[in-house]
């Protein structure tokens, strides 16, 4: 039931994402090492390039950034962190999803 809940989720982040913004505007938000949030992004057009996500675990970041889902923008960080970088801090995202972990 758990995961069910959580590809809707996704689902629904997805759809927003698009029509916030579409496919070609960057978007932020939590995932896990599954990359439930990745697929479901991908799925709805998003390009790689323009998924940003944060996780303060380093084996989450990994295998974040590692095949299948070999993301480009993974910060090995809180999103508040993340969002205040360098990095990211001029980033006009179309949209975040933060959802409650742990």
């Amino acid at each position: 039931l758990a995961r069910r809940l959580q590809a809707e989720q996704n689902a629904v982040f997805a759809s927003l994402a698009s029509s916030l913004g579409g496919a070609a505007s960057p978007v932020v938000y939590l995932d896990g090492p599954d990359g439930g949030s990745t697929s479901a992004l991908r799925a709805a057009g998003f390009a790689t390039d323009q998924l940003h996500v944060a996780n303060p675990h380093a084996s989450t970041c990994a295998a974040l950034s590692a095949p299948p889902h070999s993301l480009e923008h993974v910060a090995h960080a809180s999103a508040e962190e993340a969002l205040a970088s360098e990095q990211w801090r001029s980033r006009a995202f179309c949209a975040a999803y933060f959802d409650g972990c742990g």
